[in-house]
């Protein structure tokens, strides 16, 4: 964690450092967010693992985050943003039992993610940014539609790498509304075991709004 701390006070320092900045600002945000894990390799013919809901893909679920927010903004035409706080990457599996259609298993996987942003200006209202996610694993929460609670059937990994593109507009100097996308570059299950669908990566849609001073 350390490491990243001060990997993010060096890019300020360094974007900083290069042209005279602006102006530095501050606040949170909260999102809603469309989640699904994604299969490398999925199919209905490979089987799998995990009994009632064998060859069963995710499906999206509703989820939710809220992070701090700091941007240098070096100056009209770009900054960069650093957006630590915690979202709920989650999904849903269906039984392939017709018999046990309404057994579904609802997975909520919590993170504590770190975006790092670059973000492109056009006409001070409308802005780009693209830029790594990183996030740290913390727990997941498991139940079926009966309500038993249960651990989730495999490790996951504690670290995560996503890839995450977007877009916003300023309505006015303290509120910005966006829509982004992230796509996890790495495998979130451990190995052992591994399962036959390939890797699973996160991803999900968000809508956000933001408070800035």
């Amino acid at each position: 964690m350390k490491t990243i701390q001060f990997g993010l006070i060096g890019l300020f320092l360094l974007f900083g450092g290069s042209s005279q900045a602006q102006e530095l600002k501050y606040g949170a945000e909260i999102g809603v967010d469309i989640s699904k894990p994604q299969f490398s390799d999925y199919s209905t013919s490979k089987g799998c693992y995990c009994g009632t809901w064998a060859n069963s893909d995710y499906y999206a679920m509703p989820s939710a985050n809220i992070n701090g927010y700091i941007e240098l903004k070096v100056n009209n035409l770009w900054g960069i943003s650093s957006e630590p706080g915690f979202i709920v990457k989650d999904g849903y599996l269906s039984p392939t039992y017709p018999q046990k259609k309404s057994e579904k298993m609802y997975v909520y996987n919590n993170y504590i993610q770190i975006p790092v942003l670059l973000n492109f200006y056009i006409k001070d209202k409308l802005f780009f940014s693209i830029g790594p996610e990183l996030a740290f694993f913390t727990n997941s929460v498991i139940h079926k539609q009966s309500n038993e609670i249960f651990g989730y059937p495999y490790g996951i990994n504690t670290f995560e790498v996503s890839g995450l593109i977007g877009a916003g507009y300023s309505i006015n100097d303290h509120i910005d509304l966006g829509l982004r996308y992230s796509h996890g570059l790495t495998d979130i299950i451990q190995s052992p075991p591994k399962i036959q669908y390939g890797n699973l990566y996160n991803q999900y849609l968000q809508l956000f709004v933001r408070y800035k001073k």
